[in-house]
């Protein structure tokens, strides 16, 4: 069995229709981990497109609870390009 990180990066290289019949079967800790792994990587991503003044109007407008989890996936990335 391929490690955990593994598992999101071969799912990512299926088809579309075969990607829906493998996830499933998965295991329900399986699929919940890809869920999460996608979203994270989506939401960095429109994170890195933003411009920094508009960041600053997301951050301004989100629960405490959330910007943590934004500021937490912005600085991954940071931290991840240096």
């Amino acid at each position: 069995m391929l490690p955990v990180a593994l598992q999101a990066i071969a799912f990512r290289l299926l088809e579309k229709a075969k990607a829906i019949e493998v996830y499933e079967d998965l295991q329900f800790d399986v699929q919940q981990f890809l869920l999460e792994k996608f979203q994270a990587e989506e939401a960095q991503q429109i994170i890195e497109s933003i411009a920094p003044d508009e960041r600053v109007k997301l951050f301004d407008e989100l629960p405490p609870g959330e910007q943590k989890k934004v500021w937490k996936l912005k600085n991954k990335n940071v931290l991840s390009n240096e």
